[in-house]
């Protein structure tokens, strides 16, 4: 197989190899092949990330894959507030608004009990 060049000429998978390896070579280079392949496009080659993944994997040139939990983050529950009863603990959110049709901002202010979850009082406040 060959990679087609932006002017035109066609480029064997060693000379893509090549260029490869010596961008990996550099100091404080440490790319996958999404990077490697768009430094490929950037040097004027017409290729795709597939083939660039391909290429990198017979060389086991790839690093090892990030494994992601299936289920989520965490919270750490200790840092959660836990209120015994209601409007023990509030939280206020604050809103920058803009609105189009007076051509002016607003401020939304709102506070909610952390017990119930409910909102406790809305307020906008116009600049």
């Amino acid at each position: 197989m060959q990679t087609l060049g932006a002017n035109g000429v066609l480029y064997s998978n060693e000379y893509v190899l090549d260029q490869t390896e010596w961008l990996l070579g550099q100091d404080f280079v440490d790319y996958g092949y999404g990077k490697v392949a768009a430094w490929l496009r950037q040097e004027g080659l017409v290729i795709n990330g597939k083939k660039v993944y391909r290429l990198m994997a017979e060389k086991h040139w790839l690093q090892c894959r990030i494994q992601r939990n299936r289920y989520g983050k965490k919270l750490a529950k200790e840092l959660l507030p836990n209120p015994g009863e209601p409007f023990a603990c509030m939280q206020v959110d604050i809103k920058y608004i803009y609105f189009h049709v007076q051509n002016r901002n607003a401020l939304l202010i709102t506070v909610r009990d952390v017990l119930s979850r409910g909102i406790s009082g809305k307020n906008r406040l116009s600049n």
